[in-house]
């Protein structure tokens, strides 16, 4: 029973770790996505400020549709933040109060 409850204790620990290490990954890179993001956010509003005015005249919808396309990328990356940010919740939890259905009491 004793080299049993070694088994699991080390599972435990290995688990753990393992989900340390998930959770540094997602934090660096919802991290990175949110750097991109800013980024990305600043060269579009460099490139649009001056189309923007504009929307009313007879390329207005042209310059539209150009930006929304640029603004795909801001979506999909605040979409995968999103992902990012309930995957480290689940980790925390994880981590923070593990569960393994498992009893070391005979009988």
């Amino acid at each position: 029973m004793e080299k049993q409850q070694k088994i699991e204790e080390m599972y435990l620990e290995e688990t753990i770790n393992i989900a340390q290490k998930q959770l540094a990954q997602a934090q660096k890179a919802i991290a990175e996505n949110q750097s991109e993001m800013i980024a990305l956010k600043q060269e579009i509003r460099d490139c649009t400020a001056h189309s923007a005015s504009n929307l009313s005249s007879a390329d207005g919808f042209e310059n539209l549709v150009a930006l929304s396309q640029s603004m795909a990328p801001v979506t999909n990356i605040a979409a995968e933040c999103g992902q990012l940010t309930q995957k480290i919740k689940r980790l925390e939890l994880i981590i923070d109060s593990p569960y393994f259905a498992i009893s070391f009491q005979e009988g």
